[in-house]
């Protein structure tokens, strides 16, 4: 997982715009790291999942999240990366049904609490 999320050129859509406006996103810089999180079907659907253990290595400036799956979620479910102000902007992807467990692993620099590191590892 990237730290930072670099965007170009995106193609934005709205049903709230006037007819004939169009809508523009300025990818000039790059989108910060905000968090790592596990859904319960698609993401736009904001149903997001509790970890079933949180833990912190203050020695080493590393956090881990687990969640666990007792079977397969039958909306499925999603690895979520979260960029920007807010999370505003979501990298997902779905997992497979076969896995039973989820880690999300942040580290950061440990000064500034800047994230260095974000990862998933399902199994």
């Amino acid at each position: 997982t990237a730290t930072e999320l670099r965007v170009s050129g995106a193609a934005l859509q709205s049903p709230d715009l006037p007819e004939g406006a169009e809508i523009a996103f300025d990818g000039g810089q790059p989108l910060a790291f905000f968090a790592l999180g596990m859904f319960s079907g698609h993401p736009h659907d904001l149903a997001s999942l509790v970890p079933d253990s949180n833990s912190e290595e203050p020695a080493s400036h590393v956090a881990r999240s687990v969640w666990r799956f007792e079977r397969p979620d039958p909306y499925g479910s999603y690895a979520v990366c979260e960029y920007g102000a807010a999370g505003k902007v979501q990298v997902y992807k779905r997992i497979s049904d076969a896995a039973r467990s989820c880690t999300a692993t942040v580290r950061n620099d440990g000064a500034r609490r800047v994230v260095v590191a974000a990862a998933f590892e399902c199994e």
